[in-house]
Protein backbone atom coordinates (compact mmCIF):
# COMPACT_ATOMS: atom_id res chain seq x y z
CA UNK A 1 0.00 0.00 0.00
CA UNK A 2 2.87 2.37 0.57
CA UNK A 3 4.12 2.30 -2.24
CA UNK A 4 0.92 2.44 -4.43
CA UNK A 5 0.05 5.27 -2.51
CA UNK A 6 3.18 7.17 -3.94
CA UNK A 7 2.56 5.83 -7.22
CA UNK A 8 -1.17 7.23 -7.53
CA UNK A 9 -0.58 10.60 -5.62
CA UNK A 10 -1.02 12.10 -9.33
CA UNK A 11 -3.47 9.60 -9.70
CA UNK A 12 -5.69 10.63 -6.88
CA UNK A 13 -5.68 14.17 -7.03
CA UNK A 14 -6.85 14.16 -10.41
CA UNK A 15 -9.43 11.57 -9.47
CA UNK A 16 -10.43 13.41 -6.13
CA UNK A 17 -10.89 16.75 -8.61
CA UNK A 18 -12.90 14.63 -11.10
CA UNK A 19 -15.53 13.54 -7.92
CA UNK A 20 -15.87 16.57 -6.86
CA UNK A 21 -17.16 18.07 -10.02
CA UNK A 22 -19.79 15.43 -9.46
CA UNK A 23 -20.67 15.72 -6.11
CA UNK A 24 -19.12 12.38 -5.43
CA UNK A 25 -16.61 10.95 -3.00
CA UNK A 26 -13.87 9.30 -4.26
CA UNK A 27 -11.66 6.27 -2.39
CA UNK A 28 -9.42 4.08 -3.15
CA UNK A 29 -7.60 1.09 -1.38
CA UNK A 30 -4.45 0.02 -3.68
CA UNK A 31 -5.75 -0.16 -6.96
CA UNK A 32 -9.26 -0.30 -6.00
CA UNK A 33 -11.17 2.72 -6.86
CA UNK A 34 -14.75 4.08 -5.35
CA UNK A 35 -16.53 6.29 -6.19
CA UNK A 36 -19.52 7.02 -4.19
CA UNK A 37 -22.83 9.25 -4.24
CA UNK A 38 -26.19 10.19 -4.28
CA UNK A 39 -27.14 10.19 -7.36
CA UNK A 40 -26.04 7.87 -10.17
CA UNK A 41 -23.57 10.09 -11.96
CA UNK A 42 -21.64 7.29 -14.00
CA UNK A 43 -24.37 6.89 -16.56
CA UNK A 44 -23.17 10.28 -17.71
CA UNK A 45 -20.53 10.10 -20.37
CA UNK A 46 -18.78 13.46 -19.33
CA UNK A 47 -18.04 11.68 -16.63
CA UNK A 48 -17.28 8.30 -17.99
CA UNK A 49 -15.11 9.85 -20.79
CA UNK A 50 -13.12 12.13 -18.15
CA UNK A 51 -12.32 9.26 -16.08
CA UNK A 52 -11.25 7.33 -18.79
CA UNK A 53 -8.81 9.89 -20.17
CA UNK A 54 -7.29 10.50 -16.42
CA UNK A 55 -7.04 6.65 -16.33
CA UNK A 56 -5.95 5.52 -19.46
CA UNK A 57 -4.27 8.41 -21.27
CA UNK A 58 -2.79 10.32 -18.36
CA UNK A 59 -1.98 7.65 -16.15
CA UNK A 60 -0.91 5.03 -18.66
CA UNK A 61 -3.39 2.44 -16.59
CA UNK A 62 -6.17 -0.22 -17.51
CA UNK A 63 -9.47 -0.36 -15.91
CA UNK A 64 -10.60 -4.03 -15.60
CA UNK A 65 -14.44 -3.40 -16.90
CA UNK A 66 -15.24 -6.94 -15.47
CA UNK A 67 -14.50 -5.44 -12.07
CA UNK A 68 -16.03 -2.87 -12.94
CA UNK A 69 -19.89 -2.18 -11.44
CA UNK A 70 -22.53 0.10 -10.64
CA UNK A 71 -23.59 -0.78 -7.43
CA UNK A 72 -27.21 1.22 -6.41
CA UNK A 73 -28.78 2.05 -2.96
CA UNK A 74 -31.30 -0.89 -1.57
CA UNK A 75 -28.99 -3.35 -2.87
CA UNK A 76 -25.44 -4.60 -1.24
CA UNK A 77 -22.92 -2.61 -1.77
CA UNK A 78 -19.30 -4.22 -1.94
CA UNK A 79 -15.72 -3.02 -2.59
CA UNK A 80 -12.10 -4.44 -1.45
CA UNK A 81 -13.88 -7.54 -0.18
CA UNK A 82 -15.92 -5.33 2.53
CA UNK A 83 -19.92 -4.92 2.70
CA UNK A 84 -20.40 -1.06 2.79
CA UNK A 85 -23.70 0.01 2.70
CA UNK A 86 -24.04 1.47 6.49
CA UNK A 87 -20.63 0.82 7.63
CA UNK A 88 -17.89 -1.83 6.85
CA UNK A 89 -18.66 -5.29 7.29
CA UNK A 90 -18.00 -8.79 6.39
CA UNK A 91 -20.38 -11.29 4.41
CA UNK A 92 -22.09 -13.60 6.13
CA UNK A 93 -20.25 -16.38 4.43
CA UNK A 94 -16.68 -15.50 6.13
CA UNK A 95 -18.18 -15.67 9.92
CA UNK A 96 -19.75 -18.80 8.65
CA UNK A 97 -15.96 -20.39 7.74
CA UNK A 98 -14.41 -18.92 11.30
CA UNK A 99 -17.39 -20.72 13.01
CA UNK A 100 -17.43 -23.74 10.64
CA UNK A 101 -13.23 -24.14 11.33
CA UNK A 102 -13.53 -23.31 14.99
CA UNK A 103 -16.47 -25.82 15.13
CA UNK A 104 -14.36 -28.56 13.50
CA UNK A 105 -11.58 -27.99 16.33
CA UNK A 106 -13.79 -28.45 18.55
CA UNK A 107 -15.39 -31.23 17.50
CA UNK A 108 -12.49 -33.22 16.18
CA UNK A 109 -9.31 -31.97 17.30
CA UNK A 110 -6.83 -29.72 15.88
CA UNK A 111 -4.80 -32.06 13.70
CA UNK A 112 -7.86 -33.22 12.27
CA UNK A 113 -9.40 -29.61 11.50
CA UNK A 114 -5.99 -28.40 10.34
CA UNK A 115 -6.10 -31.54 7.65
CA UNK A 116 -9.86 -30.85 6.93
CA UNK A 117 -8.39 -27.13 5.97
CA UNK A 118 -5.76 -27.99 4.56
CA UNK A 119 -7.43 -29.86 2.12
CA UNK A 120 -10.27 -27.69 1.44
CA UNK A 121 -7.64 -24.63 1.16
CA UNK A 122 -5.78 -27.01 -1.79
CA UNK A 123 -8.46 -27.08 -3.59
CA UNK A 124 -8.85 -23.66 -3.84
CA UNK A 125 -5.56 -23.24 -4.55
CA UNK A 126 -3.36 -25.74 -5.72
CA UNK A 127 0.25 -26.07 -2.87
CA UNK A 128 2.92 -28.28 -1.96
CA UNK A 129 2.57 -29.80 2.12
CA UNK A 130 5.10 -27.49 2.80
CA UNK A 131 2.83 -24.88 1.87
CA UNK A 132 -0.04 -25.33 3.85
CA UNK A 133 -1.36 -22.70 6.28
CA UNK A 134 -1.82 -23.62 9.50
CA UNK A 135 -5.12 -23.53 10.51
CA UNK A 136 -4.14 -21.72 13.65
CA UNK A 137 -2.78 -18.50 12.05
CA UNK A 138 -5.12 -18.60 9.54
CA UNK A 139 -7.68 -18.42 12.00
CA UNK A 140 -5.81 -15.46 14.39
CA UNK A 141 -5.21 -13.84 11.33
CA UNK A 142 -9.11 -13.95 10.06
CA UNK A 143 -9.85 -12.76 13.38
CA UNK A 144 -7.64 -10.30 13.58
CA UNK A 145 -9.49 -8.59 10.35
CA UNK A 146 -12.93 -9.44 11.22
CA UNK A 147 -11.64 -6.79 14.56
CA UNK A 148 -10.01 -4.64 12.24
CA UNK A 149 -13.62 -4.04 10.44
CA UNK A 150 -15.97 -4.53 13.24
CA UNK A 151 -14.50 -3.33 16.20
CA UNK A 152 -12.39 -5.47 18.80
CA UNK A 153 -16.27 -4.99 21.42
CA UNK A 154 -18.20 -6.55 18.52
CA UNK A 155 -20.57 -9.14 20.11
CA UNK A 156 -19.48 -11.72 17.00
CA UNK A 157 -16.02 -11.20 16.82
CA UNK A 158 -16.15 -11.60 21.04
CA UNK A 159 -17.81 -14.67 20.90
CA UNK A 160 -15.61 -15.89 18.17
CA UNK A 161 -12.21 -15.00 19.50
CA UNK A 162 -13.02 -16.51 23.03
CA UNK A 163 -13.67 -19.92 21.18
CA UNK A 164 -10.48 -19.49 19.16
CA UNK A 165 -8.07 -18.49 22.26
CA UNK A 166 -10.16 -21.57 24.71
CA UNK A 167 -9.36 -24.09 22.13
CA UNK A 168 -5.61 -22.59 21.59
CA UNK A 169 -5.29 -22.89 25.18
CA UNK A 170 -6.29 -26.54 25.43
CA UNK A 171 -4.36 -27.65 22.40
CA UNK A 172 -0.98 -28.62 22.16
CA UNK A 173 1.08 -27.80 18.98
CA UNK A 174 3.65 -29.89 17.74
Amino acid sequence: PVLTNILCRKLDRKLKGLAKKYHAIYTRYADDLTFSSDYNFYRQLSFRDELLRIIEEDQELLINPDKTRLQQSGTRQQATGLTINEKPNVSRAFIGKLRMWLYYWEKYGYERANCLHNKDHTAEKPLKPAEFPDLQNVLQGKLAFLSMVKGSDDSTYQKLWHRFDALRQKTSFP
